[in-house]
Protein backbone atom coordinates (compact mmCIF):
# COMPACT_ATOMS: atom_id res chain seq x y z
CA UNK A 1 0.00 0.00 0.00
CA UNK A 2 2.84 2.43 0.76
CA UNK A 3 4.43 1.75 -2.65
CA UNK A 4 1.16 2.65 -4.38
CA UNK A 5 0.89 5.82 -2.28
CA UNK A 6 4.42 6.86 -3.31
CA UNK A 7 3.62 6.18 -6.97
CA UNK A 8 0.49 8.35 -6.83
CA UNK A 9 2.44 11.12 -5.06
CA UNK A 10 5.19 10.94 -7.68
CA UNK A 11 2.74 11.10 -10.57
CA UNK A 12 0.95 14.05 -8.96
CA UNK A 13 4.22 15.96 -8.47
CA UNK A 14 5.26 15.28 -12.07
CA UNK A 15 1.91 16.53 -13.38
CA UNK A 16 2.11 19.71 -11.30
CA UNK A 17 5.67 20.42 -12.48
CA UNK A 18 4.60 20.15 -16.14
CA UNK A 19 1.77 22.68 -15.81
CA UNK A 20 2.22 25.76 -17.99
CA UNK A 21 3.27 28.79 -15.96
CA UNK A 22 1.19 31.94 -16.27
CA UNK A 23 3.05 34.65 -18.18
CA UNK A 24 2.07 38.28 -17.70
CA UNK A 25 2.72 40.39 -20.82
CA UNK A 26 2.22 44.13 -21.28
CA UNK A 27 2.95 45.77 -24.63
CA UNK A 28 2.88 49.53 -25.19
CA UNK A 29 4.43 52.08 -27.58
CA UNK A 30 7.93 51.87 -26.04
CA UNK A 31 8.38 48.47 -24.39
CA UNK A 32 7.34 44.87 -23.93
CA UNK A 33 7.13 43.71 -20.33
CA UNK A 34 7.18 39.94 -19.76
CA UNK A 35 6.61 39.15 -16.09
CA UNK A 36 9.34 41.29 -14.44
CA UNK A 37 11.60 41.65 -17.52
CA UNK A 38 11.33 44.77 -19.66
CA UNK A 39 12.43 44.87 -23.32
CA UNK A 40 12.55 48.25 -25.07
CA UNK A 41 11.18 48.19 -28.61
CA UNK A 42 14.23 50.17 -29.78
CA UNK A 43 16.41 47.18 -28.78
CA UNK A 44 14.34 44.62 -30.69
CA UNK A 45 15.25 43.96 -34.32
CA UNK A 46 12.21 41.96 -35.44
CA UNK A 47 9.37 39.71 -34.36
CA UNK A 48 7.66 36.66 -35.81
CA UNK A 49 4.61 34.50 -35.30
CA UNK A 50 5.07 30.75 -34.96
CA UNK A 51 2.19 28.54 -36.03
CA UNK A 52 1.09 25.00 -35.25
CA UNK A 53 -1.40 23.49 -37.71
CA UNK A 54 -2.23 26.91 -39.20
CA UNK A 55 -2.95 28.36 -35.74
CA UNK A 56 -0.68 31.10 -34.38
CA UNK A 57 0.59 29.88 -31.02
CA UNK A 58 3.66 31.94 -30.19
CA UNK A 59 5.20 35.40 -30.51
CA UNK A 60 8.97 35.26 -31.07
CA UNK A 61 11.01 38.39 -30.39
CA UNK A 62 14.54 38.80 -31.78
CA UNK A 63 16.77 41.28 -29.89
CA UNK A 64 19.28 43.44 -31.81
CA UNK A 65 22.21 42.08 -29.78
CA UNK A 66 23.27 38.74 -31.16
CA UNK A 67 24.29 37.43 -27.73
CA UNK A 68 20.88 38.14 -26.21
CA UNK A 69 18.38 35.31 -26.06
CA UNK A 70 15.35 35.04 -28.30
CA UNK A 71 12.12 35.56 -26.37
CA UNK A 72 9.15 33.27 -26.98
CA UNK A 73 5.75 34.29 -25.64
CA UNK A 74 2.90 31.76 -25.94
CA UNK A 75 -0.53 33.06 -26.97
CA UNK A 76 -3.80 32.36 -25.22
CA UNK A 77 -7.21 32.35 -26.88
CA UNK A 78 -7.93 35.90 -25.64
CA UNK A 79 -5.14 37.51 -27.68
CA UNK A 80 -6.16 39.21 -30.93
CA UNK A 81 -3.10 38.18 -32.96
CA UNK A 82 -4.09 40.24 -36.01
CA UNK A 83 -4.40 43.49 -34.04
CA UNK A 84 -1.16 42.76 -32.18
CA UNK A 85 0.69 42.13 -35.45
CA UNK A 86 -0.64 45.38 -36.94
CA UNK A 87 0.44 47.31 -33.83
CA UNK A 88 3.93 45.80 -33.67
CA UNK A 89 4.55 46.19 -37.42
CA UNK A 90 4.37 49.97 -37.01
CA UNK A 91 7.35 49.79 -34.63
CA UNK A 92 9.33 46.61 -35.43
CA UNK A 93 10.05 44.59 -38.57
CA UNK A 94 7.93 41.45 -39.03
CA UNK A 95 9.83 38.28 -40.04
CA UNK A 96 7.45 36.22 -42.16
CA UNK A 97 10.12 33.55 -42.81
CA UNK A 98 10.69 32.56 -39.17
CA UNK A 99 9.88 28.96 -38.38
CA UNK A 100 10.30 26.42 -35.62
CA UNK A 101 13.87 25.17 -35.23
CA UNK A 102 14.68 21.50 -34.73
CA UNK A 103 15.03 21.89 -30.97
CA UNK A 104 11.80 23.94 -30.86
CA UNK A 105 9.92 21.17 -32.67
CA UNK A 106 11.26 18.57 -30.24
CA UNK A 107 10.34 20.66 -27.19
CA UNK A 108 6.89 21.44 -28.60
CA UNK A 109 6.25 17.78 -29.48
CA UNK A 110 7.23 16.65 -25.99
CA UNK A 111 5.14 19.49 -24.50
CA UNK A 112 7.98 20.74 -22.32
Amino acid sequence: MSVVSFLFAGVYIMMENNANPVTSVLIDEKKIKVNSSVYELSKISKFAYLSDNEKVVMLRIFPKKSIATIIDIPFTEEVDTVALKEFLETRIEFDSDADWGKSDRLIHAMRL
